[in-house]
C-alpha cells in the first residue's frame, strides 16, 4: 500500500477531465492513503478511477463534485465512489480536512476467497439520485467497519491482508443492505462525453462561483454556442447552468456554515449572493432548511 496522493500517478488528461487509472497490484488490489488532505483550492480536473473509491472525512467541511451532483460534506461523514462518475473535492474557504480513503476493484479483492459472498452493482452507487456522501450521523455503523479498516491498514500486521478482505466484504454488504432496494439503471448515469463537453464551464463555476459567470462566458469556455451548450449541459447534468450555479453556491455555503464561524451574512456575500433574503430562499429551495438550521446539524 502507498501513503501518497492518488494524483502523483501517470493520468491521461483531455481539456477539465482526467483518466486517472490506479495501478493497484494483482494479488492485492488496495491501495490506502492514510494522511490524506483537501485545501480549499478546487482540482481542475474532473477525475475518475478504475476501482471503487471510499473516503472517510475525519474533520473538515467542504463540497465534492460528482458528475452532475453538487454534495455538502462535513467531518465523519464516508463517501462512495464508483468507477462510472467523475468527481473532485474542496474543502470549505480558508479551511482544509482530512482524509482516509481506500482504492480497489472489489472483484479482484474479493475472489476467489469469497466468490458469491458479495454483491457490488457500480451503478447502485451511482446516478443523480444517488447521494455520495453518506453522513455520520446515518450511517455510523457503516463507517465503525471504516475506522476498524483504518486500525487494520496502519497495524500491517502479518494478517492485515486477510482481515481487510474481511471488513471490506462486510462493508460492501453493509451498502448493499442500506441501498440494496434502490432502482437504478446505468443509463441514468450522465454519458461520459457529454460532462466532458463542459468541463471548462464545470471548472469555471468551481473556482468561481463567488463571482458573477454569465451564461456566454461559460458558453465561450467550452466552445461552443450558446444554445448548443444549453442543450449539452441540461442533458448532462439534469439542469440548467443557471440552477447548477445556484446549487454550487448554496454546497459551498453549507461547507462554510460547518466549518466556520464566520457569520452567515458574510458567507451568503461570499459564496456570490448579492443579499441575505436571495441567499435564504436559494438556501431553502437546495437543502430544504434554513441556514441557521445547517449551522446547528
Amino acid at each position: 500500500m502507498r501513503n501518497k496522493q492518488i494524483y502523483a500517478q501517470k493520468a491521461q488528461k483531455t481539456p477539465g477531465f482526467m483518466y486517472s487509472p490506479l495501478d493497484l497490484p494483482r494479488e492485492f488490489p488496495l491501495d490506502v492513503v492514510l494522511g490524506g488532505r483537501r485545501d480549499d483550492e478546487p482540482i481542475r480536473f474532473l477525475h475518475v478511477h478504475n476501482a471503487l473509491e471510499i473516503g472517510y472525512c475525519r474533520d473538515g467541511s467542504g463540497t465534492l463534485f460528482v458528475g452532475s451532483k453538487v454534495l455538502p460534506f462535513r467531518g465523519g461523514d464516508m463517501t462512495v465512489i464508483t468507477d462510472l462518475e467523475m468527481h473532485r473535492c474542496q474543502s470549505a474557504r480558508g479551511t482544509s480536512s482530512s482524509w482516509t480513503w481506500f482504492f480497489f476493484q472489489p472483484a479482484l479483492l474479493l475472489e476467489p476467497q469469497f466468490a458469491g459472498q458479495y454483491v457490488y452493482e457500480a451503478a447502485r452507487y451511482s446516478g443523480a439520485d444517488f447521494s455520495n456522501v453518506l453522513s455520520g450521523r446515518d450511517f455510523s455503523a457503516i463507517i465503525a467497519i471504516i475506522k476498524e479498516m483504518t486500525g487494520e491498514a496502519r497495524s500491517r500486521n502479518a494478517h492485515y491482508r486477510a482481515s481487510l478482505r474481511a471488513l471490506i466484504l462486510v462493508l460492501l454488504n453493509r451498502l448493499h443492505a442500506a441501498f440494496g432496494k434502490r432502482r437504478f439503471r446505468v443509463r441514468d448515469v450522465p454519458a461520459r462525453r457529454d460532462i466532458e463537453r463542459i468541463c471548462p464551464a464545470l471548472d469555471l463555476v468551481s473556482r468561481q462561483h463567488h463571482e458573477p459567470l454569465a451564461l456566454p462566458l461559460l458558453a465561450s469556455a467550452c466552445h461552443m454556442s450558446l444554445r448548443n451548450f444549453q442543450i449539452v449541459f441540461m442533458r448532462a447534468m439534469g439542469c440548467s447552468p443557471g440552477q447548477y450555479l445556484i446549487r454550487t453556491r448554496v454546497r459551498s455555503a453549507q461547507g462554510m456554515l460547518a466549518g466556520t464561524d464566520a457569520a452567515i451574512t458574510q458567507i451568503a456575500l461570499s459564496c456570490g449572493f448579492g443579499s441575505l433574503s436571495s441567499f435564504n430562499r436559494n438556501f431553502r429551495k437546495v437543502a430544504g432548511r434554513a441556514p441557521r438550521a445547517e449551522r446547528g446539524r
